[in-house]
C-alpha cells in the first residue's frame, strides 16, 4: 500500500459511500409506538420513545467500507462513530467501472388526480462507480455521483483503480 492509498481509502470509506438511511427505517419507531400503545404504555411516553427512535434513524448512516489490507468489505450501518456490519471476503476485482445510469419514472394518475392530461414524468440521472467482479455479470456499487459531476467521478474512479491496481472502464454517453 502506497502513502497515497490511505487518504483515498479514507475518502472511499468515510465520505463518499455514507448515505442517510432510507425512509423505510422510520417504520421501526412507528411500529414501536403502536406496540407500546397496544400494551398499555402511556401514550406520551410511547411518543417520546418513538421520537427518540426517529432521531436515531435520522442521524444513522449506511455505506460500504473496505478493509485496509483490501481483502474484505462490509456494508455497514453507522450511528455517530460506531459501525455495525459483517465483513465479507472481497471477490477478485477485475476493474473499476464508471457507468451512466438514468431512470424515467412515468406519471401515473390516481383517482384523486385531475386527469390523465398531466403526463409529466421524472428523470433521474447519475454516474455509478462500481467494482467489476471477475467472472461475474454483477458488481459491487461503491458510490454514486450526480450526472453533472463527471470530472469528479472520473478522478475518483481512477484513484480507486490505482489502489487496487486494476483498469478503469468508462461507459458514458457521448453528449
Amino acid at each position: 500500500m502506497t502513502p497515497n492509498t490511505i487518504p483515498i481509502l479514507y475518502q472511499l470509506n468515510n465520505l463518499l459511500t455514507r448515505t442517510a438511511l432510507p425512509p423505510s427505517f422510520f417504520a421501526i419507531p412507528v411500529g414501536l409506538f403502536c406496540f407500546l400503545t397496544v400494551f398499555g404504555v402511556d401514550a406520551l411516553l410511547s411518543a417520546g420513545i418513538s421520537l427518540c427512535g426517529c432521531l436515531l434513524v435520522f442521524l444513522g448512516r449506511s455505506g460500504l467500507e473496505v478493509s485496509q489490507d483490501l481483502h474484505f468489505f462490509r456494508q455497514y450501518y453507522c450511528l455517530f462513530s460506531w459501525r455495525v456490519g459483517t465483513w465479507k471476503q472481497l471477490p477478485n476485482i477485475a476493474g473499476i467501472t464508471l457507468k451512466y445510469f438514468s431512470q424515467v419514472t412515468p406519471f401515473t394518475p390516481t383517482r384523486d388526480s385531475w386527469g390523465i392530461w398531466n403526463n409529466a414524468s421524472t428523470r433521474s440521472e447519475e454516474l455509478v462507480i462500481m467494482f467489476s467482479v471477475q467472472n461475474s455479470f454483477t458488481g459491487i456499487i461503491i458510490t454514486r455521483f450526480s450526472a453533472d459531476k463527471e470530472q469528479e467521478a472520473t478522478q475518483f474512479a481512477n484513484d480507486v483503480a490505482n489502489i487496487f491496481d486494476v483498469p478503469v472502464k468508462i461507459y458514458l454517453p457521448n453528449n
